[in-house]
């Protein structure tokens, strides 16, 4: 059965890819946001270039549609890792104690990649098959 997994070059994702490249019958197509993951997906794991897709979560949503929708294609299942990434601000020296604050990359906020782009995830399976 052929999978493919979003978010393959992050934490869980990779694992996911890698679980399910050991198990029988079982073949992992891994979707990373850049060719520079998807060459470090490779060597990390040892998949071949054939099982990795590059599809940018963050890029206009008719794009990330077609990309989603041919790496898709031929799939039984998706599974979804992929996540907004913060970066903790450094507090100001002499600031009082609080909770941390973040901010994201630009286009990748939580509302952009963990609402509106696993819509488009969702969506681009449908559209697959």
């Amino acid at each position: 059965m052929k999978v493919a997994v979003t978010g393959a070059g992050g934490r869980t994702g990779s694992l996911v890819v890698q679980r399910l490249s050991k198990r029988p019958g079982m073949e992992a197509i891994a979707t990373v946001r850049s060719v520079a993951s998807k060459t470090a997906l490779a060597q990390k794991l040892g998949c071949p270039e054939s099982s990795l897709r590059v599809v940018d979560i963050a890029a206009s949503p008719s794009v990330v549609t077609e990309q989603l929708t041919a790496a898709l294609a031929g799939c039984a299942a998706l599974v979804i890792a992929t996540s907004a990434v913060p970066e903790m601000l450094p507090k100001p020296e002499g600031a009082p104690p609080g909770p941390p604050s973040f901010k994201w990359k630009e286009g990748q906020a939580p509302e952009q990649v963990d609402w509106l782009g696993q819509k488009l995830q969702v969506d681009a399976a449908k559209q697959a098959g």
